[in-house]
């Protein structure tokens, strides 16, 4: 499933979560999607996700947020590499 929500925000700037990826979602990725929110890249709905004109430039960005092995490993909070 990340592969289908990752490949639908490149190709279609926008995805939808199936309500049985709740738990995974809400503890990984949700926090790093409200963040980008925040900066105005994406806009969340109950459970969808839109890329916004200026998230197209931070695609890469978006789809880090789901990234389930990267995010539960320890170099997920090396804060060496971040887009400016």
């Amino acid at each position: 499933m990340v592969k289908k929500y990752i490949l639908e925000i490149i190709c279609n700037g926008k995805t939808h979560f199936q309500e049985s990826h709740s738990i995974w979602l809400s503890h990984y990725t949700m926090p790093l999607l409200e963040d980008l929110e925040e900066d105005g890249l994406i806009t969340l709905k109950e459970n969808s996700l839109e890329v916004t004109k200026l998230g197209f430039n931070f695609l890469r960005n978006i789809c880090k947020a789901f990234d389930i092995k990267w995010l539960s490993s320890e170099e997920s909070n090396m804060k060496f590499s971040k887009a400016i």
